[in-house]
C-alpha cells in the first residue's frame, strides 16, 4: 500500500484546476461559486480518496487552496474567521464540511452500507472482522470491546 502522496499531488492540480476555472467565468455570483464547490468540486476530491487513508495534515494544502477561494468568492479577508465557512448554514455559517471530515464521514458511510448490502465487499469486511477478534483472542465482537483498553493490543500484535 502506498502513501497516497502521488493521489495527494493529483487532488492539488484538481483543486488549482477548479480555482482557476472559476476565475476565468467570473460572472459567478458567491452562492453559484459555493454550489459549484459542493455539486463538484468536493465531490471530486472525496470520491477518489475512499481507497486511502488521510489524516487533517495531508489534507491541509487542498483544503486552505479551498479556504482561500471561498473566502475570495465571498468577498472575505483572508483572516476571516474560518467558522463563518465551516458553521452550520442555520447559525448564519456557510456550511462548507472540512475535507477530513467529509473524507471520515463517507469512509463510515462505505463500510456500512457494505455491511447492510451483503456483497461481496461487505463480507470480505465481515471476515476481516472475525480474523480481527480471533487475533485479539476474545468471544466479544472487537468493536463492542473497550478502545481504551484494546486498542493498542489488537491493532498492533
Amino acid at each position: 500500500m502506498g502513501t497516497g502522496k502521488k493521489q495527494l499531488k493529483i487532488l492539488l492540480n484538481n483543486v488549482k484546476h477548479w480555482c482557476h476555472s472559476l476565475s476565468k467565468q467570473g460572472g459567478l455570483t458567491p452562492k453559484e461559486h459555493l454550489l459549484s464547490y459542493f455539486a463538484i468540486a468536493q465531490q471530486a476530491l472525496i470520491y477518489p480518496m475512499i481507497g486511502h487513508s488521510f489524516s487533517t495534515t495531508d489534507l491541509q494544502p487542498l483544503q486552505m487552496k479551498l479556504v482561500r477561494e471561498n473566502l475570495h468568492v465571498c468577498s472575505l479577508n483572508k483572516h476571516f474567521p474560518h467558522a463563518v465557512l465551516y458553521g452550520p448554514l442555520c447559525y448564519g455559517g456557510l456550511g462548507v464540511i472540512p475535507l477530513h471530515t467529509k473524507h471520515i464521514a463517507d469512509k463510515a458511510l462505505y463500510f456500512l452500507h457494505h455491511l447492510c448490502l451483503q456483497d461481496n465487499t461487505g463480507l470480505q469486511m465481515l471476515a476481516a472482522m472475525g480474523f480481527m477478534q480471533l487475533e485479539c483472542g476474545v468471544d466479544t465482537p472487537f468493536s463492542d470491546l473497550d478502545y481504551k483498553e484494546w486498542g493498542g493490543r489488537c491493532l498492533h500484535t
